[in-house]
């Protein structure tokens, strides 16, 4: 059983007392020096202790997952299944106790910041825990909640720049991420991003301006992956790369993505699925062209939706969602759709980084530690327009079920 990333924060916050120096959370009600009058007291008091209640319940759990991590560690085979499934659960209930913390310490924090300060240290944890989680729209907004209030340090800006970056907001990340430099904040990756920023500004206004139009239009192909973590909703971008939409869209209705894996996902990169082999060796028996080399390609933003591939015109049904902007790939693989629902569940999806399998062959008796990958239970076509989806190929190896396509 791996602990997730997620249960390690958590473990942090409640132990350490969170990840930006706030000491441990304690309160013991308004002194008799406090500037508020009494019926503020009593306002600020009463949000302080809903708070406390609600984080005592969280911390308390949080103690209980690091209990079960340790019988796992010891117990007998017979019981490794019940800890499991018991671990599963508690950190299902710990994510739901997060946002129940987080928004009572943030309605604590705007009722009487002074008093609370510690809490705006405690709630920067929480922004670095969404950050570091890949939860960057919720990351954005409660960073700029602190922001707003007044919270001023190097390690938020950070935060809320590589954030705002990441969901398009590339105004924002340029005002933040300068903002962290003149505090002489480690900006680490987001250095990059603060020397992409030009190029990203230049690219989402075009972006933008397209889908608008595909907005009025509202005829673009969609696609519903259900998956082990739940729905993601994609819209296909038919019009600058109609070969790869037709390929992805009669493979879905072949079948040939249900039960697959994301069998390689990357923190700060991709979700990688289509393999039929399951580690990124298999594909649907022939390549497709692609479609990337023109100047009307669309761009790699979070979200997007992207051929695999191993060189120019190697693509067939390895696909991956990009969790951030990714630059380096613009014009080398073919980027054919967005989520437009579900960004929320990418998030979710297990990080993992199997061996190449070539490098298993050489020296089998390696030590394989990579976690369970969610699946793609069904992957289902919910609108296209009228014609026949049906792709030109290359190089065609094997005949699959269902016919095969045309050749180009």
């Amino acid at each position: 059983m791996q602990r997730p990333r997620r249960v390690l924060r958590w473990l942090l916050l409640t132990t350490l007392g969170g990840l930006s120096g706030c000491g441990t959370v304690v309160f013991e009600g308004p002194g008799e020096d406090s500037q508020l009058s009494g019926s503020q007291q009593g306002r600020s008091w009463k949000e302080r202790r809903q708070f406390e209640q609600v984080y005592g319940d969280w911390r308390s759990l949080v103690g209980e997952l690091a209990a079960l991590d340790l019988q796992y560690q010891i117990a007998s085979a017979d019981r490794c299944d019940d800890l499991r499934h018991r671990y599963d659960r508690l950190v299902a209930e710990g994510i739901a106790g997060q946002q129940q913390v987080t928004q009572a310490a943030i309605a604590a924090y705007a009722k009487a910041p002074e008093e609370n300060a510690d809490l705006a240290a405690f709630l920067t944890g929480i922004v670095f825990l969404l950050v570091d989680q890949e939860e960057y729209e919720e990351g954005l907004r409660l960073a700029q909640i602190l922001l707003d209030r007044g919270v001023s340090h190097g390690e938020l800006y950070v935060l809320a720049g590589t954030a705002a970056f990441a969901v398009g907001e590339f105004g924002l990340a340029d005002k933040h991420l300068r903002r962290a430099q003149q505090q002489q904040a480690a900006l680490g990756a987001a250095a990059q991003y603060l020397q992409d920023l030009g190029y990203y500004k230049a690219a989402w206004e075009r972006e933008n301006k397209l889908r608008f139009a595909e907005a009025s239009a509202s005829d673009l192909p969609r696609v519903l992956l259900n998956t082990t973590q739940g729905d993601i909703e994609l819209e296909l971008f038919e019009n600058e790369a109609p070969n790869t939409v037709a390929n992805f869209i009669w493979l879905v209705e072949q079948g040939f993505y249900n039960g697959l894996t994301f069998h390689r996902v990357l923190p700060r990169s991709m979700a990688q699925a289509g393999c039929p082999n399951g580690d990124g060796t298999g594909g649907p028996g022939y390549t497709i062209p692609c479609e990337c080399l023109g100047e009307e390609h669309r761009v790699h933003f979070r979200g997007s939706l992207a051929m695999v591939n191993s060189g120019r015109n190697t693509g067939g049904s390895q696909f991956c969602l990009m969790f951030l902007p990714n630059q380096h790939l613009d014009g080398s693989q073919t980027v054919f759709g967005r989520i437009v629902r579900g960004i929320d569940v990418l998030a979710k999806i297990q990080r993992r980084d199997p061996p190449d399998p070539f490098s298993v062959q050489i020296n089998p008796h390696q030590n394989i530690n990579v976690p369970p990958a969610d699946k793609i239970i069904a992957a289902k076509v919910l609108r296209k327009r009228s014609h026949p989806y049906r792709p030109k190929v290359l190089r065609p190896i094997s005949r699959n079920g269902g016919g095969q396509p045309d050749e180009s």
